[in-house]
């Protein structure tokens, strides 16, 4: 299995699509849809933003979507302050 690093419930920003439209936006992550190919389901926040089908054959415009793992950078809070802390201590 691959290394995963967000999981589901993570807010996570895209920083890399096909789309450059897509590149920083936010998304919710939701189910893993493809182990072996190492894809999320997740819902684009705000906008909707223009993607390609399932089956990669057509665009659409819409808030669900597929998303490579790789192509995920997950925000999460503990780790936010946990980085604050070490950089606030080491200036103390």
């Amino acid at each position: 299995m691959a290394n995963l690093r967000c999981r589901p419930g993570d807010l996570a920003r895209v920083i890399r699509a096909w789309n450059p439209a897509l590149v920083g936006r936010i998304v919710l992550v939701g189910a893993l849809h493809s182990i072996r190919e190492s894809e999320w389901n997740v819902t684009l926040l705000g906008a909707p933003g223009m993607t390609l089908t399932k089956n990669r054959k057509r665009l659409r415009i819409g808030n669900r979507m597929l998303a490579h793992a790789s192509y995920l950078e997950p925000l999460r809070g503990e780790e936010l302050l946990g980085h604050v802390s070490e950089r606030e201590a080491s200036h103390a």
